[in-house]
């Protein structure tokens, strides 16, 4: 996924890789921007949180639980979902790309959500279904 959105990526053409770069750092803001209008209260991403877990699937017969964990460095957030397929990864690592979007059963619809913690941290380290991935407003690693 990285390479598809040219994260890390170097180019032997200076100017393509200047141009790529200011791409990526426009979107950033944009996304930011957009983020923090929608999502006015800096405590907005502890509700989105909690609309993910419940948008969340879960296995047959069991309690959908959410913990939110307050440590000195951050906040672990934990729920016991069946897990991110590839397509879910993908969703998240993009804007607008939910496919939450097109069902009744799921609150979620805007695709931008989650990343209303970025008025709170710098990075998020996401790990569910064999995934373990960083997301940073930057993504700069």
């Amino acid at each position: 996924i990285r390479v598809e959105k040219l994260v890390g990526v170097s180019f032997d053409d200076e100017k393509t890789q200047a141009a790529v770069d200011r791409l990526q750092q426009s979107l950033a803001r944009t996304l930011r921007m957009v983020s923090s209008e929608i999502n006015a209260s800096p405590c907005h991403f502890i509700h989105e949180l909690v609309q993910n877990a419940d948008d969340n699937g879960y296995a047959a017969g069991t309690l959908p639980t959410l913990r939110l964990i307050l440590h000195p460095r951050g906040l672990h957030v934990a729920n016991n979902e069946s897990g991110f397929k590839e397509q879910d990864v993908r969703a998240l690592c993009d804007v607008c790309a939910s496919r939450k979007k097109d069902s009744p059963d799921h609150i979620g619809e805007k695709g931008i959500g989650f990343k209303s913690v970025f008025r709170c941290c710098k990075a998020a380290y996401v790990r569910s279904g064999g995934f373990s991935f960083r997301l940073s407003p930057n993504d700069d690693g």
